[in-house]
């Protein structure tokens, strides 16, 4: 199966047939290839807008994220629950709550009912340092999109559908 999807995707001299395959004259014409070429350019910037302030995107995300759940609701926030916010898997949510932890930016505790989960809060130092990037990581994403101008709404529902129908799957 796998040889013949390779011989339909090239011709005799073994060069690519990429209007047969992939269905773009140019990768330009690809939405994943864009997604990544945007991606990648957009996080770029958001890692230097976060460098003075000594973390990574990750760990932005995953501060941010809890700062903004233990705003919203009274019950402890679970590291399942962060996961699923920040999009993260789990493995990779615990490797950097490790870290924030090592830092002094949260703390967990083994959950007070269910023993299988963690409890996560963000320390006085952590919420400072979400206070003190994040008017820099606005001001780089309203840079960044800010050139989509009339259409920037447009494009924020379009990501919201891509964003749920991702997470369905």
């Amino acid at each position: 199966m796998k040889n013949e999807r390779i011989a339909k995707a090239t011709n005799a001299k073994g060069s690519i047939d990429w209007r047969g395959v992939a269905e773009v004259d140019h990768p330009s014409e690809s939405p994943g290839y864009l997604l990544w070429r945007v991606s990648a350019a957009w996080q770029r910037q958001i890692r230097a807008a976060l460098k003075p302030y000594g973390i990574t995107h990750a760990q932005f995300v995953l501060l941010t994220c809890l700062a903004w759940l233990q705003d919203r609701y009274e019950a402890p926030v679970t590291q399942v629950a962060l996961a699923d916010q920040a999009g993260l898997d789990k493995v990779t949510t615990g490797d950097v709550l490790a870290t924030l932890e090592k830092a002094n930016l949260v703390k967990r505790r083994p959950h007070a009912t269910d023993k299988r989960a963690w409890e996560v809060a963000s320390t006085p130092a952590g919420r400072a340092k979400v206070a003190r990037a994040l008017p820099d990581v606005v001001a780089v994403d309203r840079a960044f999109f800010g050139t989509l101008a009339k259409e920037g709404e447009s494009f924020l529902r379009l990501m919201q559908r891509l964003d749920s129908a991702a997470q369905d799957r």
